[in-house]
């Protein structure tokens, strides 16, 4: 017999039983409907983090900070101090540069001094969380819009963060707000860069007074960062960062002006990694040296593992169902092999040898799971680009990246399929061996 004849035998016999086999072959559909669906969802949720987080391609590089974390989890850990009081000066960009696979560093340090910012043209102020850079490979990243600071820059310039655009309504056109102007209210009491300092003999009135007003910056914007981890971020060259964190003084008639990151230290530094599979030897080189290291890369490995985690718990309730959908093709290939029993006694008696009648109910076995799986594969698609499209809407409406949480690659679709194939191949082996073993004239003397 051809293949093509197995089939057609298999394909009679499941439209002869229909209700049963159609029970069948839903509770197999459902199986493999809720096993692909999770697998999509867990790479696709994996695909979007790692596309979100490698935007700028953070993902070769390392945060050094002052003080090790007590613990590196997935959502970071406290900081310990040293009792070296670790500072991170040039010298240590210098040792941190010295590391092996480390190709830059550059120093930064968040300005604690702002507190609000406005842009031209509007009158929505947005909390501000700001960092100073240098400028090189390490801070380097693409634009939606407009250009990255120069190396040693001393302009009074911003780039902002690609969410600050797009709550203007800029998402779709962030070069619009390249050159506009952007004024910053900084902290009650500030003494930095443009500060108006009280007076010599100032009463205390007027030292109360000053410690409770703002004093009022204007930048250019000449960039907008890409969606990512750095668009709730307002940066500026580190120049203007050093003014901005420097404090002044009146000493008699002289205004004395102590460098705050000179005295404290920059608050981290980013080191740029050669290639991914060489971040976690600088993480431990920088351990080494007392410093604290965390890397978006470790963070995404750990996100990784307990997403797996989750997909192996929930793949397994699924092939539980799987499992009970194969105990119903058991079940209703035992009541087909009982209802032609004396079809086959005709069989045997015409010559058809074991292997074929098993073989015909093998055919029929995985007829079943065929169909099951096809059905449940196309409504894993459906699922798919329903969800995909509830979630960009609901990203949409909280002015976010659209990402398809849900993948579908070719090979889960076959994957999927052919799983479903084979548990009802299995699930047809019992019964097969079953029919192969009658005796045929048993059977044709009972009839």
């Amino acid at each position: 017999m051809k293949v093509r004849d197995y089939l057609a035998i298999a394909q009679k016999n499941i439209r002869r039983q229909k209700v049963r086999s159609s029970l069948t072959i839903i509770a197999m559909a459902i199986s493999a409907t809720i096993l692909v669906t999770l697998t999509a969802i867990s790479l696709g949720m994996q695909q979007a983090v790692k596309n979100i987080l490698n935007i700028d391609n953070s993902l070769t590089s390392v945060i050094v900070t002052p003080n090790k974390a007590t613990a590196g989890s997935l959502f970071g850990g406290a900081q310990k101090i040293s009792n070296s009081e670790n500072k991170l000066d040039e010298l240590s960009v210098e040792k941190i540069k010295n590391i092996e696979n480390v190709s830059t560093v550059a120093p930064a340090t968040h300005i604690w001094e702002f507190h609000s910012f406005v842009i031209e043209g509007s009158d929505e102020a947005f909390a501000t969380q700001a960092q100073g850079i240098v400028t090189n490979e390490a801070t380097q990243r693409p634009l939606a819009a407009g250009e990255f600071f120069q190396p040693d820059d001393e302009r009074r310039v911003v780039i902002i963060g690609y969410t600050y655009a797009k709550e203007l309504g800029f998402g779709d056109v962030p070069q619009m707000l390249v050159g506009k102007k952007l004024t910053v209210t900084t902290q009650n009491g500030y003494i930095g860069e443009g500060a108006s300092l009280p007076r010599m003999n100032a009463t205390e009135q007027e030292l109360k007074q000053f410690a409770q007003t703002p004093t009022k910056l204007e930048a250019t914007i000449i960039g907008v960062t890409q969606r990512g981890s750095d668009e709730n971020t307002l940066f500026i060259p580190m120049h203007w960062a050093r003014q901005v964190r420097a404090h002044h003084s009146r000493q008699g008639s002289v205004i004395k002006t102590d460098d705050q990151i000179t005295k404290d230290g920059y608050t981290h530094l980013y080191a740029k990694v050669d290639a991914s599979q060489h971040v976690q030897q600088v993480m431990d080189g920088v351990d080494d040296m007392g410093f604290g290291a965390t890397s978006t890369l470790a963070q995404l490995n750990q996100l990784m593992q307990v997403s797996t985690i989750i997909w192996v718990g929930l793949g397994a309730v699924s092939l539980i169902a799987l499992i009970a959908a194969s105990l119903g093709v058991v079940n209703t290939m035992l009541m087909s092999v009982t209802e032609q029993r004396y079809a086959i006694g005709v069989w045997r008696a015409c010559g058809a040898r074991r292997l074929t009648i098993a073989q015909l109910f093998l055919a029929e076995a995985c007829l079943l799971g065929l169909c099951g799986g096809v059905i449940g594969v196309g409504l894993s698609f459906i699922v798919a680009q329903l969800v995909n499209r509830q979630i960009a809407l609901l990203l949409t409406a909280q002015n976010l990246a659209i990402v398809d949480v849900v993948s579908m690659p070719w090979w889960l679709l076959f994957g999927g399929v052919g799983l479903t194939v084979l548990f009802g191949a299995v699930s047809g082996l019992y019964p097969a061996y079953r029919a192969a073993k009658q005796d045929p004239s048993a059977i044709l003397a009972q009839n």
